[in-house]
């Protein structure tokens, strides 16, 4: 097992050797996720790597990543924190022609000749895949959306019930004329 995860990737030696690489890689430097999070901060992914030959000859990589994230709830638009965990299998093939023989339970990933892949790359695809469509906090009862108060024009954190209807403001300005 390697403790120091290396910036680049030779596939064909490491699945050849069997090798298992485990370590942690800083979230700051992956910019398509911090896109999806709030600022990424000190936070780190910690990685588990093992590659292998499967009994056809077919070159994979299984992996187990864990990572802490902090994006902002789509309920209440507060900061909530995931913790996300992704397994994951990849099997490697060399051009697109070989994308039909992929197993249905393996992820493809395409690579072109001997160039060596780029391990935090690899990482952070598959963590934007291991992120929820909607973040939001556990439970239903755990936040409130934010209310809207029409006639300030201002967001509220009011509960439901009490108050006025959504058409309020309308009637009042109808009335008017």
């Amino acid at each position: 097992m390697v403790a120091t995860l290396p910036a680049e990737l030779d596939v064909r030696r490491l699945t050849d050797a069997g090798a298992e690489l485990e370590g942690a890689l800083p979230l700051a430097g992956m910019e398509r996720l911090a896109d999806m999070m709030l600022g990424p901060g000190r936070e780190q992914v910690s990685v588990r790597l093992r590659f292998l030959r499967d009994e056809t000859g077919r070159r994979l990589l299984r992996g187990q990543l864990q990572a802490p994230v902090t994006c902002r709830c789509q309920r209440c638009l507060e900061p909530v924190r995931l913790d996300l965990e992704h397994d994951f299998t990849i099997e490697f093939v060399w051009g697109m022609s070989q994308l039909p023989q992929v197993e249905h339970n393996h992820s493809p990933y395409v690579l072109e000749g001997d160039e060596p892949l780029s391990l935090a790359e690899l990482v952070e695809d598959e963590l934007i895949l291991a992120m929820p469509v909607v973040a939001r906090h556990g439970g239903v009862e755990s936040c409130e959306p934010p209310r809207h108060d029409a006639d300030r024009g201002e967001a509220t954190d009011g509960g439901a019930g009490g108050g006025e209807g959504p058409f309020a403001g309308l009637a009042r300005l109808k009335s008017r004329k």
